[in-house]
């Protein structure tokens, strides 16, 4: 890879869909790589812990429901800014 692909590659900044259903369900799997890991990760924290309301993200039945957010450290610096992911979690599937 070559400077200018890098460059180009920094500047990607935005959502990520990973699918409605890829993340669902791993609640309990985040929360232990929190435990054994928790140098990679920024937060991960319950939306009503927060005071925010849960997140409904369509595609399946009804929606999806969103509970947790996992922030987790990207090797990427963007801005200055180390760059940051952030993952929606819940812990039933549907």
């Amino acid at each position: 890879m070559d400077q200018h692909q890098r460059t180009q590659l920094s500047k990607i900044t935005g959502l990520l869909d990973t699918g409605g259903c890829c993340t669902m369900k791993k609640l309990e799997y985040f929360e232990e790589l929190h435990l054994i890991f928790p140098q990679y990760f920024v937060d991960l924290f319950g939306l009503k812990e927060k005071s925010y309301e849960e997140i409904i993200v369509g595609g399946l039945k009804s929606g999806i429901w969103i509970t947790h957010i996992a922030k987790i450290w990207l090797p990427y610096i963007n801005q200055n800014k180390n760059c940051i992911i952030e993952i929606g979690l819940r812990s039933e599937l549907l």
